[in-house]
């Protein structure tokens, strides 16, 4: 109840089924306001090969990856 009652939850878009959620919003605040979401979240996968590939891995490592059904990529 204090997290409502204070603007303590942010609004996000689940993206499986379009649902909506509410999350604890950052606890501190510039200016007077408080921060809210910058972006949605993303669907599972979207960056699994951006990540993996910052991480060192090579496109058929990750293509390897995908084929064995280690990782999901969106």
């Amino acid at each position: 109840p204090h997290l409502n009652a204070g603007d303590g939850l942010v609004e996000v878009t689940i993206p499986e089924n379009g649902e909506k959620a509410k999350l604890p919003a950052m606890p501190f605040e510039m200016n007077g306001e408080r921060f809210g979401i910058r972006v949605d979240l993303s669907k599972p996968g979207t960056h699994t090969a951006e990540t993996l590939k910052a991480m060192g891995y090579s496109d058929d490592d990750i293509a390897a990856m995908q084929a064995d059904g280690v990782i999901g990529v969106a």
